[in-house]
């Protein structure tokens, strides 16, 4: 973490880098610091026992720069920081958005690789809410979608084109241990289901 960060401050620092001059770039800089919430529930849960001035009940005040010291990150590092940003957590729509985002979401990008094989996927409509709930569950954020939807879709390519499968039901059962549904057309067209 410490060698990350020393890394990052040389580079926010203004250095060349393999021919390029670092001064010239604007860095911003994003993370999801899970750490935070746990901090401030304690501070907030916290209750100091003592003695206070009659009408003079001392409040600690923390900024975000002082909770990233908190949680580990380096005072050099946040000083060349100018502006920090706190965002608030995806909910439920904007994960969904992003899961089934058409371009660059993760089921569009697995259904991609498996068309490379003139492989088709057959989604049920309730999976990717319950991906989604699985994320929200598990506090995973964006990034516990493309981890989920990774394990969900496999690489069962691979075994489809062995067994001239052309199609592969991902369901519900799925998320639950469950193994995917594989298919072939017959020759009059029609799927046949195969497990």
């Amino acid at each position: 973490n410490g060698l990350i960060q020393g890394q990052l401050l040389s580079m926010i620092s203004g250095t060349v880098i393999e021919g390029v001059d670092t001064s010239k770039i604007l860095f911003i800089l994003g993370g999801a610091f899970a750490d935070l919430h746990t901090l401030r529930e304690k501070r907030k849960n916290h209750r100091l026992l003592g003695f206070c001035q009659e009408g003079k009940e001392e409040k600690e005040v923390h900024s975000v720069r002082d909770d990233l010291i908190s949680i580990g990150m380096q005072r050099e590092l946040l000083g060349r920081i100018s502006t920090i940003v706190e965002m608030e957590k995806l909910d439920k729509a904007a994960l969904k958005q992003i899961l089934l985002h058409e371009k660059i979401g993760p089921i569009a990008k697995k259904c991609e690789e498996y068309e490379l094989d003139q492989l088709e996927i057959i989604i049920d409509k309730n999976v990717p809410d319950m991906i989604v709930d699985r994320i929200v569950k598990q506090d995973l954020g964006a990034r516990g979608a493309i981890n989920i939807v990774e394990e969900l879709f496999g690489n069962y390519n691979f075994d489809m084109i062995e067994n001239d499968y052309q199609w592969m039901h991902v369901h519900s059962g799925m998320l639950n241990g469950e193994p995917p549904i594989f298919g072939k057309d017959d020759k009059n067209g029609k799927a046949k289901r195969c497990s």
